[in-house]
C-alpha cells in the first residue's frame, strides 16, 4: 500500500473511545503517557495480512537506521498492542506522527480472538523502499515494549533475532575539541542551534524545514526520553549507563554532519570518551 500524501480518517467526537493499534515505541502505556495521551485500556493484538519492516529512515542523530513501519503482506502479521483512548487523544498522536505516517482504519484481531477495528499508522513511503535495519536504541524500545505487555514470546523472539545497528562510539579529534573549546554560550543563545549535552552544534546548514524545527535548542532530555526502557531521569548527572551510551551515539552521529560551534557555559562536555589524535 502507498500512501504518497498525509491521510487522516475522520475522527468522531473528541470525547468518544477510540481503539489504536501500536506495533512500535507506542506499545507501552508509559510512552503514550508521556506523550500526553490517557490510555484507558489495552489488549494484546494482531494485523493480519502485513508485515513489520523498517524502511522510515531515522533522525540524522541515530545514524544510518530506520524507525518500524507495516506495509501489506498476505499470510504474515504483525503483533502489538490495542488501546482504548478519546479521539481527542488521537489528535495529539497524529501531531507527534506528522508529517511521515498516516492514519488509516483497519481489522485488528486480539489475542482472544475478537476482531475489531481500529487505527494504525502507516508511513507515506511507496511499497519499495528501500529499508535499513533499526537502531539499537528503537529495537531495545521494541522489545521493551513486547515484554512490558506481555505479547508472545515468538513474538518477542524474532525482534530479537532481528539485525540492528549499534550505538556508535564517540571519539574526539584534537580540531574539534579545539572548536569545542572555542566558545562558551549561554544558555539564551542556543535557541537556534542543535545542542546535546552542552556540545552546540551549528544548525544553520540543515536543509530540512522539518529538522530545522524540530532540532534545535538543548536536546538532551528529549534525548534520555527516547531510552524509554531506562527509568526516566530530569538530569544528565542522574543517567543510567545505556542512557549515557545513547547520547554519546547522538553526539557522534551528529559530529559527521555539522559543525561544532561551541559548548554550554559551565557544562559537562566530555562524556566517558577520550580524544583522539
Amino acid at each position: 500500500m502507498s500512501l504518497p500524501e498525509i491521510f487522516r480518517e475522520p475522527l468522531p467526537d473528541v470525547e468518544t473511545v477510540v481503539l489504536t493499534f501500536s506495533f512500535g515505541a507506542n506499545m507501552c502505556t508509559s510512552s503514550l503517557q508521556g506523550r500526553g495521551v490517557v490510555v484507558e485500556k489495552s489488549a494484546r493484538a494482531i494485523l493480519k495480512n502485513y508485515e513489520l519492516i523498517f524502511n522510515v529512515h531515522s533522525a540524522p542523530f541515530e545514524g544510518q537506521c530506520s524507525y518500524g513501519n507495516v506495509r501489506k503482506q498476505e499470510g504474515s502479521e504483525v503483533h502489538g498492542v490495542l488501546h482504548w483512548v478519546k479521539a481527542k487523544y488521537m489528535l495529539a498522536l497524529d501531531q507527534f506522527e506528522d508529517p511521515l505516517y498516516s492514519r488509516i482504519t483497519q481489522k485488528i484481531v486480539t489475542y482472544e480472538g475478537e476482531e475489531v477495528s481500529g487505527y494504525i499508522y502507516i508511513a507515506n513511503l511507496p511499497d519499495n523502499s528501500p529499508a535499513f535495519p533499526p537502531g539499537e536504541r528503537y529495537l531495545k524500545v521494541l522489545i521493551h515494549g513486547a515484554k512490558q505487555e506481555n505479547l508472545s514470546e515468538e513474538w518477542i523472539q524474532k525482534l530479537k533475532g532481528l539485525e540492528f545497528v549499534p550505538y556508535k562510539k564517540l571519539t574526539w579529534t584534537e580540531q574539534q575539541l579545539k572548536d569545542l573549546k572555542a566558545k562558551a554560550f549561554k544558555k539564551d543563545e542556543i535557541s537556534e542551534h542543535f545542542v546535546i549535552n552542552g556540545v552546540v552544534f551549528d544548525q544553520s546548514t540543515e536543509t530540512s524545514p522539518l529538522l530545522k524545527r524540530l532540532l534545535r535548542g538543548d536536546m538532551t532530555l528529549t534525548a534520555l526520553a527516547m531510552v524509554s526502557y531506562e527509568p526516566k531521569v530530569t538530569s544528565f548527572a542522574d543517567a543510567s549507563k545505556e542512557q549515557i551510551t545513547a547520547i554519546e551515539s547522538v553526539i557522534a552521529n551528529t559530529l559527521n554532519k555539522k559543525a561544532i560551534l561551541g559548548h554550554i557555559e559551565g557544562a559537562c562536555l566530555y562524556l566517558s570518551s577520550e580524544p583522539t589524535a
